[in-house]
């Protein structure tokens, strides 16, 4: 567990996992003995995506965007310092404001084990006020699987019984850098241009702006400025239940992974280019390049 520490608040990252709501646990697709928020999100994506990735495990996938990402969130987690559990219960019960970084929480809920690591939320005392996630992505806009993750992580929190009431749940789209422009633009981007430190500053404002506008979905609260996109929505819980349960019937095994109906979609992806898609809506993008051998197929994906 790591924390960062700020004029306004400290921060902390867990090592141990909290534990709810345990019961016995039901078995689920592909043998997994638990299944991610992330995963859980990435199948309003395209779901049949989600399930050729855990079907075809010797696609090994290659992606700029996706190397430029993990990049992008350790440079976003590297001043945070390490806490115990005890410790940051005991700040907790001293009502403190704390922002917790990449801590891993899950639940049982109907015999099925979720498991979350949301990138950034901050507590005062036991009530979260934000939950934070980061994406690093040329597209800024507030996709539905990106309001699913965010609205999941909020959910798990009140599953471990933290007070949810008011909380905002929001995405943060920063640019990713091509990686001709090297690692040390990203992180020039991210620290020597205060980027991290003007993002911070900015969801006490959003926090506030909130309390005053109703959103949704299909209209969050938004700031936008050059280096970044943020999408606030506030925390639903019967609209989290609602995306989860869907997510859930694939893994149920009570019917078949639905593909996605946008055929840009299947351009960029990499399964269709190894051509293991059967559902495909158009041809993959010439740029993908595609290697076999002894068994493993690995894609190289374009930079999007």
């Amino acid at each position: 567990m790591r924390t960062t520490r700020s004029r306004s608040a400290k921060a902390v990252r867990r090592s141990s996992l909290v534990r709810a709501h345990d019961a016995r646990e039901r078995a689920l697709l592909h043998g997994l003995p638990g299944v991610g928020v992330s995963t859980l999100a990435s199948q309003w994506y395209c779901e049949m995506k989600t399930d050729l990735s855990f079907r075809h495990r010797e696609i090994q996938v290659n992606s700029m965007a996706i190397d430029s990402g993990l990049e992008g969130h350790e440079e976003l987690s590297a001043d945070a310092v390490p806490i115990t559990r005890e410790d940051f219960e005991k700040e907790l019960k001293r009502k403190k404001r704390i922002v917790l970084q990449e801590s891993r929480f899950h639940t049982i809920f109907e015999g099925i084990r979720i498991i979350g690591v949301p990138d950034l939320i901050e507590f005062r005392g036991r009530r979260c006020l934000l939950v934070l996630e980061w994406k690093f992505s040329g597209r800024p806009d507030p996709f539905i699987d990106r309001y699913v993750q965010a609205q999941l992580y909020g959910w798990l929190l009140q599953r471990n019984s933290y007070d949810v009431r008011g909380l905002v749940c929001a995405v943060c789209i920063v640019p990713h850098r091509p990686t001709h422009l090297g690692r040390a633009s990203k992180l020039e981007l991210v620290t020597e241009l205060g980027l991290l430190d003007e993002i911070k500053l900015c969801w006490t404002v959003v926090r506030s702006r909130l309390k005053q506008q109703p959103m949704t979905q299909k209209a969050p609260f938004t700031i936008s400025t050059d280096g970044w996109v943020m999408h606030a929505f506030r925390y639903d819980e019967r609209s989290a239940q609602k995306h989860l349960e869907w997510s859930l019937g694939y893994w149920l095994k009570q019917r078949d992974p639905i593909s996605t109906k946008i055929a840009a979609k299947c351009r960029k992806c990499p399964f269709n280019a190894a051509g293991v898609c059967n559902e495909s809506l158009d041809a993959p993008d010439r740029d993908f390049r595609v290697t076999r051998r002894k068994g493993v197929v690995l894609v190289r994906v374009p930079w999007y």
